[in-house]
Formats: C-alpha cells, structure tokens, sequence
C-alpha cells in the first residue's frame, strides 16, 4: 500500500488531531490524540490501534471476534463496511458518521480511506476514528441519517419532529397525506429500534442535545 497522509477534521495536526499515515499496513499517529483510532481492512479485521483505542477496547466499547472489530449490534457491523463501499465508490478519503457503541452509547466516527492506494493482491485499509462526543449544530440531524441509514424523506420528517411538529402539522408542511406520513414514521421506528413517536422524539432529542 502506497503512502498517504490524512488529516481529521482540523487542518494542522494537534494534541486533538490525529496525524495518519498509511505505510506497509501499518499507521502513525500524533501523541496526544484523545480518541481511538484502529487500523482496520475491508472485513473489519483489526491490524493496529493507538492507546486510547486499546482502552475503548479493554472497556468493551467495542467487541473483537476472532481479531474483528464486531458490535454487538450487527447492523453497525454492515453499515460500516457499506460505508466502505460508499468510499471506494466515491472515490473519496473520508466519511463521518454515528456508531452505537456497545456501551449503548452512541459516538461520532471519522472512516478514512487512501484513494490513490490501491493493490488488487491485497485488502483495502482504512483508518476508523472513535470519539467521545457527538458534534454541535443542527447537521446531526444529517449524521443521525446516515447512521440509521434514514431516506431524504425520513430525515426530513425526523427534523420537523424535533421541530416539535406533530404528524398532522408534518403533513400539512411537506404538502403530504398524514397516511404518507404515518408510512414514513413507522420505517423510522423499525430503523431506529424504538416503539412509537414519542419514543423516537426522546431518543433524537437525546442525540442531538
């Protein structure tokens, strides 16, 4: 694998930022980077991880089956290899987005990928940074969408319930029946493990508070 330097999301590395270089399956990162960062390839087997993932390990944040990075919830385990494909797809080197944790909490997630290195007699790698809080502003809503895999149209109807409209009031505001909007909530619940409408209000709100 060729040698390529990604920055997160700061421009500069700093005791916040995690300074990666991929080099012969192995990675560096700055000294005091105070979130996990795990080397992983295309089926989550874990090749390296810095001090901090180490600990999110040994504090079973993340659970490791036969040297794989393997949640609990098996769904986190697929989408983060559709995230993968999303990056080669793209042809992008980087994608945020939640993970639910097996501490039951959820957390903000950097994949990183190279898009210029690239062996077809080897694995694909990518850099997976975990970190300790959910970022600020009403762009989690996006985030939120991305880790339960939400439609434009989920999402958009999941942002007016924060709103604090009610399915008649989203009804009358996207110009939609309410039975459109009682089929979109319904997908919502299934997708974001919840029972009812209140139920999935709280756990929003708790996520992007």
């Amino acid at each position: 694998m060729g040698v390529g330097k990604v920055l997160s999301n700061d421009a500069q590395c700093n005791k916040q930022t995690a300074l990666v270089s991929f080099e012969t399956g192995r990675f560096r990162y700055a000294k005091y980077v105070s979130h996990g960062v795990f080397l992983i390839d295309e089926d989550l087997t874990l090749l390296d991880s810095n001090e901090q993932g180490d600990l999110m390990l040994k504090k079973y944040w993340i659970g490791i089956v036969n040297n794989k990075i393997n949640f609990s919830n098996r769904k986190m385990n697929s989408f983060l290899k559709h995230i993968m494909l999303t990056l080669g797809t793209l042809n992008v080197s980087s994608k945020s987005f939640i993970v639910r944790c097996d501490d039951s909490i959820f957390r903000t997630c950097i994949l990183l990928h190279d898009p210029t290195a690239y062996d077809s007699d080897s694995k694909q790698e990518y850099l997976l940074e975990i970190k300790s809080d959910l970022p600020d502003g009403k762009e989690k809503i996006n985030i939120l969408a991305q880790a339960f895999s939400l439609s434009i149209s989920e999402s958009s109807i999941l942002n007016l319930m924060v709103d604090g409209l009610k399915p008649k009031e989203i009804a009358y505001e996207k110009d939609i029946s309410l039975f459109t909007v009682r089929s979109h909530l319904r997908t919502l619940y299934a997708k974001m493990d919840v029972r009812n409408y209140n139920d999935c209000l709280i756990l929003a709100v708790r996520l992007l508070s």
